[in-house]
């Protein structure tokens, strides 16, 4: 409500250890932004918000947020050209 935002991504874990729970993630992440998966928006969108309390403030908005980088291959000279996108495919406002 204040007007601050802050970014949140999948959890990353030990390479050994936390493996299983960051595969889990990845499946949870590659589900939830799917077409055909909205259903799992607002309770994944309210759980994030939930979850990412700062100072005791709560979240207002969740915006789901699908980012894909384009690489050409590389040139004779070694330049590869890239593209950052971005699309925000669900907002969730508590």
């Amino acid at each position: 409500d204040d007007g601050s935002t802050a970014e949140w991504t999948v959890p990353d874990f030990d390479p050994v250890i936390g493996a299983l729970r960051r595969y889990r993630w990845r499946k949870w992440q590659e589900r939830v932004r799917l077409n055909d998966n909205d259903r799992y928006r607002d309770s994944s969108a309210s759980w994030i918000a939930d979850h990412n309390q700062i100072d005791g403030r709560q979240p207002h908005t969740v915006r789901l947020v699908r980012r894909w980088t384009v690489r050409a291959p590389l040139t004779a000279d070694g330049v590869r050209e890239t593209s950052e996108n971005q699309f925000e495919f669900y907002e969730w406002t508590r």
